[in-house]
């Protein structure tokens, strides 16, 4: 995720929660959509997660997925809500919140709704300052899972966002399959502050430790996750927890680095920075 887009983000979600009187945890997401126009939220039958669509009186329609995890529903929701403020700024041009979210949106031509929505979700979930409060020093698993809980978000989200704040160096991971078919494993991972990498399964095994191997050994190629980490000697310790939904299991873990390894094996990319938006413009 690009960094100006997490910023700006986190100073849009600020003010819309904010300004919606919602900020109590955990957010009271409908009410967040009520004060920006949406009139309907409804589940149906769906093969998407769900969608927004404006309605004849000005409006907005909210319609996700029924039958989906509570937690899920709540992303869905508030990641609509994400479109229906991408919708306003684009509605507004030439407001100042219209012309700082095209500023970043162009940059390098790889940044679509999508993945605004979905920073703009995160950020709505769990603010920067519950991260803040809970995790105020030592940045482990259990205060990720903590995160989750209080604010009724998915793991992988309350992850995703502490990441952005993490105090230590660390890498997150998450290992995922289908159960009783280790074939379909998929790994995951993320460094502090930047974007979600994707890892081959030839690669997944060393960043792990024994006690975590002992429930996907069998897993074909496992040993072999992460290798430059392990052979440079850069891992200190690990931390994870494990995750049933339905037909899927999952470990989130975070994988803690020797501060004087992160540079060599993540090297910075350079910062673009922006100017802040002025807490007078942020109307939409």
């Amino acid at each position: 995720m690009n960094a100006h887009i997490q910023s700006f983000a986190e100073e849009l979600a600020t003010y819309v929660l904010v300004k919606a009187d919602a900020a109590q945890l955990p957010v009271d997401l409908e009410k967040v959509a009520y004060s920006l126009g949406v009139s309907e939220i409804q589940k149906k039958d769906l093969a998407a997660e769900g969608y927004v669509e404006a309605i004849a009186d000005g409006g907005y329609r909210v319609v996700l997925r029924a039958g989906r995890s509570p937690q899920r529903t709540r992303f869905s929701l508030a990641h609509e809500i994400g479109h229906v403020l991408i919708h306003k700024m684009e509605a507004a041009p030439k407001a100042p919140l219209g012309r700082r979210y095209r500023s970043f949106s162009r940059v390098g031509n790889q940044i679509d709704d999508e993945t605004v929505a979905d920073t703009l979700a995160g950020a709505l979930l769990i603010p920067a300052s519950t991260i803040s409060r809970m995790l105020p020093g030592k940045f482990s698993m259990k205060g990720i899972s903590r995160i989750a809980e209080v604010t009724e978000s998915s793991t992988p989200t309350a992850m995703l966002r502490a990441m952005w704040y993490a105090t230590q160096p660390c890498v997150a991971f998450h290992l995922r399959w289908t159960v009783d078919k280790p074939n379909t494993l998929r790994c995951m991972w993320t460094r502090s502050s930047r974007s979600v990498r994707p890892l081959t399964p030839d690669k997944i095994g060393e960043l792990v430790e024994p006690s975590v191997m002992t429930h996907i050994r069998n897993v074909p190629n496992v040993q072999k996750f992460a290798t430059i980490l392990n052979r440079s000697g850069c891992v200190c310790r690990i931390e994870f927890t494990r995750v049933r939904y339905f037909e899927r299991e999952s470990f989130y873990g975070l994988a803690f680095l020797r501060g004087d390894w992160e540079a060599e094996l993540f090297p910075a990319p350079e910062e673009v920075d922006f100017e802040p938006i002025p807490t007078a413009e942020l109307e939409v």
